[in-house]
């Protein structure tokens, strides 16, 4: 685990360069974080880099940004996508949750390949958690593979996070689906 030690900014139109620079790194480049974004998953494996690129600007372009970006000596080297249910109508009708502003859902993470393996994302958990615990969110929730909470997976496999990095972060499971385990945790008092 490295010593490091990371801070948080929250996304918004001055942290759009950082997170675009970090969306083009593999294995992001494709995404650009749009998965939760399109209506649902029909023609989803169909569509280009230059699609989801455009859809993520024309996206930064309306707001709100639900996100938070990690530094390390003021570089970005992590990121995660957080906010209430409503932000993704998607993330709701595909897990079958109702559409809240009470419960914020963790929906995407990425780092830095030069960065994995050093237990920054770990660190990032603590930071995002803290910084809406002072926000005044009390739940939160993820949905990672269930085979990330015994085995380590491709990059490519974990942009929802591992499930370890949710137990190590105590969440719970709530509820186990096909290939996704449905993790929660209350933030008790405001705090993380």
């Amino acid at each position: 685990m490295s010593n490091a030690s990371l801070t948080l900014r929250r996304l918004g139109p001055d942290t759009l360069p950082d997170f675009a620079t970090l969306l083009v790194t593999p294995p992001h480049g494709w995404c650009w974080c749009v998965a939760w974004e399109t209506p649902d998953w029909e023609g989803w494996e169909d569509r280009s880099e230059k699609d989801n690129r455009c859809l993520r600007k024309t996206l930064w372009g309306a707001g709100p940004y639900h996100g938070r970006i990690f530094y390390l000596d003021d570089r970005p080297v992590a990121w995660c996508r957080v906010g209430p249910r409503t932000a993704w109508p998607k993330l709701c009708a595909t897990f079958d949750l109702e559409p809240v502003d009470s419960v914020y859902a963790f929906v995407c993470f990425g780092i830095a390949g030069s960065h994995r393996g050093q237990g920054l994302m770990h660190q990032a958990m603590a930071l995002a958690l803290r910084d809406l615990a002072a926000e005044g969110v009390e739940e939160v929730e993820g949905f990672p593979r269930k085979k990330s909470l015994t085995n380590r997976l491709d990059p490519g496999e974990v942009w929802m996070g591992p499930a370890r990095l949710f137990s190590a972060a105590g969440f719970e499971i709530v509820e186990t689906r096909d290939t996704v385990l449905h993790m929660r945790r209350r933030i008790v008092n405001g705090r993380s």
